[in-house]
């Protein structure tokens, strides 16, 4: 091979990185998570709650076995003998019929449950629902 050529083929750069839907609601998930932590007073718990993320046909399957449901929020919160449920979704995303049916049934047994779209959108929750916070969003 002569000093001139490349000992390796060039070829167009890669398209740029296009965030896909999940990505983009995992990282409004991961965002929330911390607000949650500095927010929060330790009195309040939280936890997120994920059967989306099934690793195959058998292990839903036993999930389903053991009353495990489709539909169930993202976020579960416990202040006060109450409990609070809010589903992430990104900007744009929208609530699966089975979301919905789930929803619904929750708030018929008492839960408070909201749809938010941004961490500001979930800080409004949590003072519509007087849970006490320890700060702000920063502006």
């Amino acid at each position: 091979m002569s000093g001139s050529q490349a000992p390796f083929a060039l070829t167009a750069p890669p398209p740029p990185f296009k965030a896909r839907p999940q990505h983009v609601e995992h990282q409004l998930q991961r965002a929330v998570r911390d607000l949650l932590w500095r927010l929060l007073p330790r009195s309040v718990f939280f936890t997120a709650v994920d059967h989306a993320n099934k690793a195959d046909r058998r292990t839903g399957g036993m999930l389903k076995a053991r009353g495990g449901i489709k539909g169930l929020p993202d976020l579960w919160l416990v202040h006060d003998g109450r409990i609070f449920l809010i589903e992430l979704k990104r900007p744009g995303g929208y609530l699966s019929p089975t979301q919905k049916d789930c929803h619904a049934w929750l708030r018929r047994a008492g839960a408070e449950v909201v749809v938010c779209r941004s961490p500001e959108e979930v800080e409004a929750a949590l003072r519509g629902w007087d849970i006490p916070l320890r700060g702000r969003i920063a502006a």
